[in-house]
């Protein structure tokens, strides 16, 4: 992730996805573009995290994945 002016862009250098987040009239303007459509991902882990009553960091650790193609960052 970079921050350019007030311009937020997510970039997957795997993938070669790429998410723009543009300020326009007090909302985001999002301009997605790849394989993955990384800003319906992120909405997507922060619902399961939300579902998941927001645990605090006593509650999750890191976890390493041996699977070609998995991705993983945090489990509980």
């Amino acid at each position: 992730m970079t921050t350019v002016g007030e311009v937020v862009h997510l970039v997957d250098v795997v993938t070669g996805s790429a998410a723009t987040l543009t300020p326009a009239d007090g909302a985001w303007e999002v301009h997605e573009g790849g394989p993955v459509r990384m800003w319906r991902r992120l909405g997507d882990v922060l619902d399961a995290y939300e579902a998941a009553g927001a645990p605090g960091a006593q509650r999750r650790s890191p976890c390493t994945c041996t699977t070609a193609g998995s991705t993983c960052g945090i489990r509980r």
